[in-house]
C-alpha cells in the first residue's frame, strides 16, 4: 500500500514568491518590471527603471492613511487604473534583499492568513522594528552616576537601616537633591577621571534648601580588572536588592523603582559588566558660602560680566 504525500504548508507559501536570486537578477536588467503574487487579493510586487526603487502594491478597497515606522520604508496610496492600493517602497539599494522579504511576508499575511491590508502591513512593519530595535542603554556617565549613588545608598544603610535609607534616596531627577537625610541633604557625583572633576547640571544643585546643610560627595572610581575588589554596577544592583530586600522588602521595590526610573532594565544587566574599584575614599565637603559653585544668585553677574581667562 503506497503512501499518501502531503505537501508541507510552508513550502507552498514559499513557492508563492519568485526566489531572490530571480528578482533580483530582474533588477540587474534594468526595464521596469511588474509581477503578480497568486492569491486574492491581488497583490503586485514591482521593479522601477534600472531598478531605482523597489516595492509591492497591495490592492484594498479601504485603505486609510498610514504612517511607516521604518526610516527607509515609505508607504503611500496609489491608483491603478480604477482600482486603489497601497504601495510600500524602498530605493536603499542596500536593503534590497531584506526589503523583498518584508513584501513575501506581508503578502502571506494578506492572501494566505487573510488579515486586512492595512492590518498585515502594520503588524508586519512594527514587528520588525521590534526586531532590530537597539537596546537603549546607559550611557557611561550615566553607569557611574549610578554606581556612586548605589555605593553612598549602602553606607547610608548601615546607619539608617534599608527603610530609611530607600525613602532618603530620591535620585537626580527630583527638583530635591540626590539624598534627602534627617540632618543634612547630600548631592552626589562620580568620577574616573585621576582628579576630582564633576559636571553640576543646573543652577540649583549646589544650592542648599532653606535651614537645611548640603553635603557635596565625590566618589572617585578606576576601571578595575581582576582587582579581587572590583564591583560592577550590575553586581552592585544585585547587591543592594538582595540586601535591601532581606531586611525591608518595600525598600528593595522603592530602589527598584529609582534605578529603573534612570534607565536599569534587569534583562540589560549583562551588559553593565565593566568593573570598578576606588581611586580614591568617599569625600565628603559641606557647601558652604566658600564652597565654588554657581547658582541662581551668582549667574546674572556672571552674564553682565563675561569671565576672560
Amino acid at each position: 500500500m503506497g503512501k499518501r504525500l502531503t505537501s508541507n504548508p510552508r513550502e507552498s507559501v514559499a513557492s508563492r514568491h519568485l526566489r531572490w536570486e530571480t528578482f533580483e537578477a530582474r533588477i540587474s536588467k534594468g526595464p521596469p518590471s511588474v509581477e503578480a503574487i497568486a492569491g486574492s487579493p491581488r497583490v503586485h510586487v514591482f521593479i522601477e527603471p534600472d531598478g531605482r526603487r523597489i516595492g509591492a502594491r497591495f490592492f484594498t478597497k479601504k485603505s486609510g492613511r498610514l504612517n511607516s515606522p521604518l526610516a527607509e520604508v515609505a508607504i503611500r496610496e496609489v491608483g491603478i487604473g480604477s482600482e486603489t492600493a497601497l504601495e510600500l517602497s524602498t530605493d536603499n539599494q542596500a536593503l534590497y534583499r531584506d526589503f523583498y522579504s518584508l513584501c513575501c511576508s506581508i503578502a502571506d499575511r494578506i492572501q494566505v492568513e487573510k488579515q486586512p491590508v492595512s492590518i498585515a502591513l502594520m503588524k508586519t512593519l512594527a514587528s520588525w522594528a521590534a526586531l532590530i530595535r537597539r537596546k537603549s542603554l546607559l550611557s557611561q556617565e550615566c553607569q557611574t552616576g549610578l554606581l556612586g549613588e548605589l555605593l553612598f545608598l549602602k553606607r547610608v544603610a548601615r546607619s539608617l537601616g534599608w527603610a530609611a535609607a530607600a525613602r532618603s534616596w530620591l535620585g537626580p531627577d527630583s527638583e530635591e537633591h540626590d539624598f534627602v537625610l534627617p540632618y543634612t541633604d547630600a548631592e552626589v557625583k562620580s568620577t574616573t577621571q585621576e582628579q576630582r572633576i564633576h559636571r553640576i547640571e543646573s543652577l540649583t544643585q549646589l544650592r542648599p534648601k532653606l535651614k537645611r546643610r548640603l553635603q557635596f560627595l565625590s566618589v572617585q572610581l578606576t576601571p578595575g580588572g581582576d582587582n579581587k575588589d572590583a564591583f560592577s554596577l550590575s553586581t552592585m544592583v544585585a547587591s543592594v536588592l538582595g540586601s535591601a530586600g532581606k531586611e525591608a522588602p518595600e525598600a528593595a521595590e522603592l530602589i527598584r523603582d529609582q534605578i529603573r526610573r534612570q534607565g536599569w532594565e534587569d534583562q540589560d544587566a549583562p551588559h553593565y559588566a565593566m568593573r570598578y574599584y576606588f581611586r580614591g575614599p568617599l569625600m565628603t565637603v559641606r557647601i558652604s558660602r566658600s564652597f565654588p559653585a554657581i547658582t541662581p544668585k551668582h549667574w546674572p553677574l556672571l552674564v553682565a560680566k563675561p569671565f576672560r581667562a
